[in-house]
């Protein structure tokens, strides 16, 4: 039997067009790749910058916490001087010096807070 024309037109026809449909794919694959590598590139850069932030943040609050060990120290040279005063002017300077050291020590903590939580935020974000 002789395949009908017809149907072999048909079926090149299909044939055809899911060649032109794969030829069309092919050529895209390029294009694709170029925007997933551009995509990895850019994930990369951020992670980094991520990385890097959190670096400079542990950094931050080592340098704090050795300001706080030394602005501690200065506290308790300020309280050991506070009954070494001849005078009642001395003793009032070596309390107001004392309740400065110790605002100044309060805010270094509260900087120190923060800085732990910001650390905590950052390597959440990291490991996402």
């Amino acid at each position: 039997p002789v395949p009908d024309l017809k149907e072999l037109l048909k079926e090149l026809q299909a044939t055809d067009t899911e060649l032109h449909t794969l030829t069309a794919e092919r050529e895209a694959i390029p294009e694709k790749i170029a925007a997933l590598e551009q995509e990895i590139n850019l994930l990369t850069h951020r992670l980094e910058e991520a990385k890097q932030k959190l670096t400079n943040s542990r950094t931050e609050l080592k340098l704090a916490e050795l300001n706080l060990t030394s602005q501690e120290e200065t506290l308790a040279k300020y309280n050991s001087q506070l009954f070494s005063a001849k005078t009642n002017e001395e003793y009032k300077a070596f309390l107001k010096e004392i309740e400065t050291a110790e605002r100044k020590k309060n805010e270094m903590e509260d900087q120190i807070i923060m800085l732990m939580e910001r650390i905590e935020q950052e390597e959440v974000q990291l490991a996402k």
